[in-house]
């Protein structure tokens, strides 16, 4: 119970400190408003009072009524005057402040690593603090701050109320009180659900995305599979459908049983009201000023539950975002704290004894690899899928960390090297390489957008890849790729084209080809061997193909990997005299 009260007021403190540090006008104008509307109501209800009374006994003159009458007018005006500013000025303070939250959480994921992507957990993670951004935060501190203009307002009509039957007040909220608790446990309950079903809402995410996006029209019309995929889409959707009405049928039945309670209770006090007025024990305006008060702690007791109700279901939810942006985010003493060396040129990549596996696998992926880069020696890596040279590739972008060995730039660990640093002087054309739904300038200045004369620049590289220029004749660089938000369709080998433009945009020390003639036919790929040798030139280069005719063309310096060993490395003459596994390779090419 502790640790519920500890987490409950932690995570009202972590949302207002949020808002607080983002605008800290927003928490006092808003605590202003809602003790001022919590007063209003029971002065406006007391002067009604006095004008009722005064027009029954008779007790002032005509002129003191009608001074009654413009402060009811003016209590009820002012209010609604104070509201519109007051909405106008949420409205945009919302707007902004999800728009700071979703900053937050895009700079976020940029922290994360490649392992926080590839790991279901951690995914799911991000998945659900996505869906929450900063929505159920705003929403949070309005029902906090209703809560304080409900309760003000409570109050006040319970100083109304004593002036006749103190006891009423108790009768009155019990049944809200019991609906309302009933409600927090199935906010809960409800919590619990979603969480341990965000995989099924990924899932049936996923197959809406296949099907109404375009994206695999062509094997879903090809294999028949659209009726599979939707029959899926629809047992997920009815399992969620399932959950979520098995908790409304419970709810439905608990509010209709306090309904019909609450109801009963209602009639029997304001009857109760009624007999005192008829008794002359009460005036008129007595009598409707405690049954509206009545009404009004009803409903107030019942807004204030039900919105705790919300809150701590918000709570929960808000509990997923800070989760997220708390994500790996140690604070580390002064001792501790680990400064990274930076570094120039790179000049040589050693990787000594590097051997590497996935969580959750027994296997090793790479196995005591010994490779040395240097610059105007560039290597082809070959190799059969699953071989390893995805995960080398990655290790050598810093991607992953957690591998056995030394990897040195320059003699200097590279774990000990700012990632920051050592990323901006590489360049990589990745396998499965983005085709971004932009314009053809912004696809290939993707690859350096800090350069000047951005727009020559990406011409120059277009020509070197020798893209047809009849593809962006129309519109020049500002042809809209893709069919999101263009018309203009590109095949893979022109989208290959296109990342390979990307690639060349960057100034880097080490240029990586990972499979940049996969989608290319061999007239195409050979037209820019010689662009891959003049790129090379005076840099350390990888190129990872699966023709063997291109990396022989390209260097003399081979190395072929097989389940994760680095088997063979030398000349194209050396291994071929070998007779191993790169003269297969090449016989089979042949």
């Amino acid at each position: 119970m502790e640790n519920g009260k500890f987490q409950f007021f932690k995570g009202v403190r972590n949302c207002f400190n949020m808002i607080y540090l983002h605008d800290k006008r927003y928490l006092f104008i808003s605590m202003f408003m809602a003790i001022f509307q919590g007063i209003v109501p029971s002065i406006s209800l007391l002067v009604s009072q006095n004008i009722i009374n005064n027009m029954q006994t008779f007790s002032k003159s005509v002129k003191e009524i009608l001074v009654l009458l413009i402060m009811y007018l003016i209590i009820n005006i002012i209010p609604s005057i104070f509201q519109s500013f007051y909405g106008y000025y949420r409205i945009k303070f919302n707007k902004n402040f999800e728009k700071h939250i979703e900053t937050m959480m895009l700079e976020k994921s940029l922290t994360l690593s490649l392992k926080d992507f590839e790991d279901d957990n951690t995914y799911d993670m991000i998945n659900r603090a996505q869906s929450q951004k900063g929505f159920n935060i705003t929403i949070l501190s309005e029902n906090l701050i209703s809560i304080i203009r409900e309760s003000v307002s409570t109050l006040s009509l319970i100083v109304v109320l004593s002036q006749f039957q103190l006891w009423l007040i108790i009768v009155v909220i019990v049944i809200p009180v019991l609906k309302s608790l009933y409600s927090i446990k199935l906010g809960k309950e409800q919590y619990d659900v979603s969480v341990n079903r965000t995989w099924k809402e990924r899932k049936a995410w996923y197959i809406d995305y296949l099907l109404s996006k375009g994206y695999a029209y062509k094997e879903i019309m090809v294999f028949r599979i659209g009726s599979k995929l939707i029959n899926h889409y629809k047992k997920l959707k009815e399992d969620i459908i399932s959950q979520d009405m098995n908790i409304a049928k419970k709810n439905f039945i608990a509010t209709l049983l306090c309904t019909v309670l609450d109801s009963i209770v209602s009639a029997g006090i304001i009857g109760f009201i009624i007999i005192q007025g008829i008794l002359k024990k009460i005036l008129i305006g007595d009598a409707t000023t405690y049954i509206q008060a009545v009404q009004s702690i009803k409903d107030n007791v019942e807004s204030i539950f039900s919105l705790f109700s919300s809150v701590i279901q918000d709570l929960f939810y808000t509990d997923l975002l800070f989760k997220f942006l708390d994500y790996n985010c140690k604070e580390d003493s002064i001792e501790h704290i680990k400064i990274f060396e930076k570094i120039g040129d790179i000049n040589k990549i050693e990787l000594i004894n590097i051997s590497y596996k996935y969580n959750h696998s027994s296997e090793y992926s790479l196995k005591n690899i010994n490779l040395t880069l240097n610059k105007n020696d560039p290597i082809a890596i070959l190799g059969k899928n699953g071989s390893g040279k995805t995960t080398l590739l990655k290790i050598l972008l810093g991607f992953y960390d957690d591998y056995e060995g030394d990897i040195l730039i320059n003699g200097k660990n590279l774990k000990d090297i700012e990632k920051d640093e050592y990323i901006r002087k590489v360049s990589c054309m990745f396998q499965d390489y983005i085709k971004y739904e932009a314009t053809l300038k912004e696809n290939v200045a993707m690859g350096d957008v800090y350069k000047s004369n951005l727009e020559e620049k990406v011409k120059s590289k277009l020509k070197e890849t020798k893209l047809k220029p009849s593809i962006y004749e129309e519109d020049g660089l500002e042809t809209i790729l893709g069919t999101w938000f263009g018309k203009k369709q590109l095949s893979m080998g022109e989208w290959q084209k296109v990342a390979i433009s990307r690639t060349l945009m960057k100034d880097a020390d080490m240029y990586i080809f990972d499979e940049p003639d996969s989608s290319l036919d061999s007239e195409a790929g050979n037209e820019l061997l010689s662009l891959y040798k003049k790129t090379f030139e005076n840099k350390i280069g990888i190129f990872i193909t699966h023709h063997i005719q291109h990396a022989k063309k390209i260097t003399n310096n081979i190395v072929v990997l097989e389940n994760g060993k680095l088997l063979e490395s030398g000349r194209h003459d050396e291994l071929m005299d070998k007779k191993g596994v790169y003269f297969n390779l090449f016989c089979n090419c042949k």
